[in-house]
């Protein structure tokens, strides 16, 4: 209920954080503080704003039914609002409903289109490739023929181009690159790493004599000290990073496992990190070479980019951000009339902000503000999309200053889905894993009271590979010897199949698993499984109604021959 100030919301999965964004949304409105039209919910995917509509229009309704007058007057005029003025919606759904009100001053074709993400794909290939062409095309000098043959074109084709993707998404503009942060020291740097590295084997070659080695360690120190001047005479003469350098390094390296000798650890460690340092200046000196091209690259790619889009008049999610961040400064006039016209800000899982993301915020917002303006809810545990640019640092800096010293920091920790047994697990686990974070972890805090006298307990299974085999012999050898037992009333008895839930984070390993589970002959049934129209039974029925329909079909004809239809032989049929 605070409107005072600004609000950071820190909420873990569980913790209830959607009721609490439509909570405050309604409070917004019991308190007329404002109006359906000027509040603004951002939410991070579609359907999030749907629910989040849908549970809104609820309660407005449920306020219209229960008032009387001009009370149910005003609900009913908010729930006119939400279905026509309601700014319910993602970042980038309400950057696309500013510029299509001011495709003017945004620059803008008025009927232009969201680029299609197999669109987007094509029109980045292309660009490519013309951006490519010019480079080489342009290089007058010889400069850049090297460095793509030493790239490979693979890089310049795919990868740089999802560099640019993360570059736009972080709010960068590609034309303001510049060659700034160069490492010219990087020579003399290389110099000094070779010298300390060869400094550390002579340490660790008079370490060697003063303690007690096993033959295997003492076989691989001679080795390594005879072949030593080879080595030496190798990585002085490399200048950039090659393969042939890699391969030196990581021979070096196979005559000093961490393992070989507990004393000698600490000087073995050191030619370790001596060793990635050396392969780190290696790689900075040949970035310097590099990074020209790369840049010149990266600006064709652009305007190639741009120009297939306005070709098109389409725009691709992140034009949208770029034209409203430059739509807001370039033109004070149209930002005021936006931060008259919207009053509250409400964002839901804040954590998968950018920087561009956040200065469009602050931009609506503006900063001649008294009460509190900003509704901010994430998880920092939750923040899983620095692939797409998200930058979790943002939250954490609020969340340090208390948004700029101009709110407060609220934390919602009771779990309302997690059972007691399981939080526990999870917080055991999670405060090692978060140890290193800049940020504390927030423990899970179940609200449902641990059953007393109920055993319970976790096994991990750490598997490098082939984790369905493993998996399907752990669960058959668990059926088989009866170790975990099932209470049933005054008794209890060995685990079943039955008994086992196999839950899984994304479906699309689930046919390995199934494959492992019939080898191992455990009986088994998928819920909301895949691959439904793959299984060979539905194949054959498919097959079947193909040849009704198409009598000509060859090869819907020799599945239903080969199918348990008519059960005829590869043989009589080849």
């Amino acid at each position: 209920e605070e409107f005072s100030t600004d609000l950071l919301v820190m909420a873990g999965a569980g913790t209830g954080k959607t009721r609490v964004l439509t909570h405050k949304y309604l409070s917004l409105l019991k308190t007329r503080k404002c109006e359906v039209p000027q509040i603004v919910a951002v939410t991070f995917t579609n359907k999030a704003a749907d629910e989040m509509r849908a549970r809104i229009r609820q309660e407005l309704a449920t306020a219209y039914q229960n008032s009387h007058g001009s009370e149910a007057t005003y609900w009913l005029r908010q729930l006119e609002f939400l279905e026509v003025a309601a700014k319910i919606t993602t970042i980038h759904g309400l950057c696309f409903a500013l510029l299509r009100q001011h495709p003017v001053e945004a620059g803008i074709d008025p009927q232009v289109a969201i680029v299609v993400e197999a669109e987007e794909h094509l029109f980045k290939a292309k660009a490519a490739k013309r951006a490519l062409n010019i480079l080489l095309a342009e290089d007058e000098k010889g400069a850049n023929l090297p460095v793509v043959l030493a790239l490979g074109s693979k890089f310049f084709l795919e990868q740089l181009p999802a560099l640019y993707s993360v570059l736009r998404e972080s709010g960068v503009e590609i034309e303001s690159l510049s060659l700034d942060g160069s490492l010219p020291e990087a020579g003399a740097k290389l110099v000094k790493i070779r010298n300390r590295l060869t400094s550390a084997l002579f340490r660790l070659k008079q370490e060697a004599t003063e303690v007690k080695l096993t033959p295997r360690a003492q076989e691989m120190l001679t080795t390594l000290f005879s072949q030593w001047s080879g080595f030496q005479k190798e990585l002085q003469m490399l200048e950039r990073m090659t393969e042939e350098g890699l391969k030196i390094m990581a021979e070096l390296l196979s005559f000093l496992p961490k393992n070989l000798n507990k004393q000698l650890r600490p000087a073995i460690d050191e030619v370790h990190e001596l060793v990635e340092q050396l392969q780190t200046a290696l790689v900075s000196r040949e970035a310097e070479r590099q990074k020209p091209v790369i840049l010149a690259f990266l600006r064709y790619f652009d305007r190639e980019y741009n120009r297939l889009k306005q070709l098109e008049s389409k725009l691709d999610f992140t034009d949208q951000q770029y034209l409203v961040r430059k739509l807001l400064r370039d033109h004070p006039a149209v930002a005021d009339e936006y931060r008259r016209r919207f009053a509250y800000f409400m964002v839901d899982e804040f954590q998968n902000t950018n920087s561009l993301q956040w200065e469009i915020l602050q931009l609506l917002r503006g900063d001649e503000t008294k009460e509190g303006r900003l509704f901010l809810v994430g998880d920092l545990k939750q923040s899983i999309y620095r692939f797409r640019g998200a930058e979790v640092e943002i939250m954490t800096r609020l969340a340090a200053s208390r948004l700029d010293r101009k709110g407060e920091v609220l934390v919602l920790a009771k779990n309302y889905r997690t059972k007691p047994a399981v939080a526990e697990v999870i917080n055991s686990l999670c405060r090692s894993i978060f140890a290193s974070e800049a940020y504390p972890y927030q423990p899970l805090i179940p609200a449902e009271k641990r059953e007393t006298g109920v055993e319970t307990g976790v096994e991990i299974l750490l598997a490098p590979e082939d984790e369905p085999a493993i998996l399907a012999a752990r669960l058959r050898r668990l059926v088989e010897t009866g170790e975990v037992r099932i209470r049933t009333g005054e008794t209890s008895r060995g685990v079943q199949y039955g008994d086992v839930a196999v839950l899984f984070r994304a479906k699309t390993h689930l046919k390995a698993f199934e494959d492992a589970f019939r080898a191992e002959g455990i009986p088994y049934q998928v819920t909301a499984g895949v691959g439904f129209y793959a299984r060979q039974e539905i194949q054959d029925q498919l097959n079947l109604l193909r040849l009704v329909e198409s009598p000509e079909d060859a090869l819907a004809l020799t599945g239903v021959l080969r199918s348990p239809f008519c059960q005829v032989s590869d043989a009589a049929l080849f």
